[in-house]
C-alpha cells in the first residue's frame, strides 16, 4: 500500500507565506530575547523584580481569596434556598461574565478617580474643595485591582460550586 503524498501547490505556499509574515514579530522577540541583556536583568533583580513578583504574589492570592469566598457563597445561597426572583438572581450574578477585566477596570477607574462622577458628586454634595477636605481610599491599589478582578472572575468559581451544590 502506498502512502498518500501531499502535493505543494500554491495554496500551501501561500498559506506557509502568510503564517510566516504573521510570526514575524513574535520569530523576532524570541530571537532578541536570546541576545545580549546589557547587564538589564542584574539591573532588574538589583531594583524592582522582587517587589514586582512580591506584589504580582500578593494579587494573585488576594484574588484567588475574595473570588473563592464570593463565588462558593453567592452559589451555596442560590442552591440551598429557593425564593422569590432565584432564578432571575442566578442569571443576574453571571452577568460579569460578559464584560472583559480591562474594560471593567477601566470604568471602575474613571467612575471612582478624583475626577469621576462618584467624588464630584460627593464634593458638590458636601461643599468639599480639595482632595484633603476628606478621605476616599486609594482605587488605583493592589486591593482596587483584587476588587475588581475578583469581581469580573468569581462567575467562573460560582458556575462550578453551583453546579457541585445541586
Amino acid at each position: 500500500m502506498q502512502a498518500a503524498r501531499r502535493s505543494f501547490d500554491i495554496w500551501s505556499a501561500s498559506v506557509f507565506t502568510i503564517a510566516l509574515i504573521l510570526f514575524a514579530p513574535v520569530i523576532s522577540l524570541i530571537a532578541l530575547s536570546f541576545g545580549d541583556s546589557d547587564g538589564l536583568w542584574a539591573h532588574l533583580f538589583d531594583t524592582v523584580l522582587a517587589r514586582y513578583i512580591l506584589t504580582t504574589l500578593a494579587l494573585m492570592v488576594g484574588v484567588s481569596v475574595v473570588t473563592l469566598v464570593f463565588g462558593v457563597t453567592t452559589a451555596w445561597i442560590v442552591a440551598a434556598y429557593k425564593f422569590r426572583f432565584s432564578r432571575v438572581l442566578d442569571m443576574i450574578i453571571l452577568l460579569p461574565i460578559a464584560c472583559p477585566a480591562y474594560l471593567v477596570a477601566y470604568a471602575y477607574t474613571d467612575f471612582f478617580e478624583y475626577a469621576g462622577p462618584v467624588q464630584g458628586m460627593l464634593r458638590n454634595l458636601f461643599g468639599w474643595q480639595s482632595p484633603r477636605d476628606y478621605y476616599f481610599p486609594e482605587i488605583r491599589s493592589l486591593g482596587g485591582a483584587v476588587f475588581v478582578l475578583s469581581s469580573v472572575l468569581y462567575p467562573y468559581v460560582y458556575l462550578l460550586a453551583r453546579t457541585a451544590f445541586r
